[in-house]
């Protein structure tokens, strides 16, 4: 079952007593699955009422800023500090019962790696100084809302100009999908810039 708040806010702006009549299905159709477990990710407190009020007797989340009244296995915290988020997650199977693996959450390259990075960007280990990476495509990942997270290709470009003239280097990221934003900025650059979109493997680009 999807619970998508914009839907939601955007039908009690139409309809008020429609909004209400479909979160109560929602609610019900959870309530026929008859769940035994319930885990709450959202640090709020109004899914551990909503979990409660459903009659799931065993309900599993965060403690964070004593929001989380409604759970009865919880772990406190006051946010995610010391350690990855996933690892966060991980914590709350020991309530079920499960002794979770440990996973090393960072990604470590190799000097291969690293060495291939300074030749794709045509440079010597150390001779750096003086060079900045553009990824012009990032915020894609927001789907519909992209628009809030993507400059203009236009302003790109015009930095880019500029960092140019100041004697830096660039360099361009992005898959395939970025290509048309880094050939519009390398058309505006007076030299050419190092362009590696759709040049790069994931450990790659990390290197990069």
């Amino acid at each position: 079952f999807v619970f998508e708040k914009d839907e939601y806010r955007a039908l009690w702006k139409q309809s008020k007593q429609q909004c209400v009549k479909k979160f109560f299905q929602i609610l019900n159709q959870i309530k026929k699955e008859k769940y035994d477990v319930a885990i709450d990710l959202s640090l709020g407190r109004w899914y551990g009422f909503f979990m409660m009020l459903l009659g799931i007797p065993q309900r599993t989340g965060f403690s964070y800023k004593k929001r989380g009244i409604f759970l009865n296995h919880k772990i406190s915290i006051d946010g995610y500090h010391d350690k990855h988020v996933a690892e966060y997650y991980m914590d709350l199977v020991r309530f079920l019962g499960f002794s979770p693996k440990q996973y090393p959450m960072s990604l470590e390259l190799n000097e291969q790696e690293r060495q291939y990075a300074y030749r794709m960007i045509g440079k010597k280990a150390g001779s750096i100084t003086k060079t900045i990476a553009i990824i012009p495509g990032g915020g894609k990942s927001w789907g519909e809302d992209r628009f809030q997270k993507l400059w203009d290709v236009e302003n790109y470009a015009c930095l880019a100009k500029g960092l140019e003239e100041k004697g830096y280097t660039i360099v361009l990221l992005g898959d395939s999908q970025d290509t048309g934003l880094c050939e519009t900025i390398a058309k505006e650059m007076k030299s050419t810039p190092v362009s590696l979109c759709a040049r790069t493997s994931l450990r790659e680009l990390a290197a990069v």
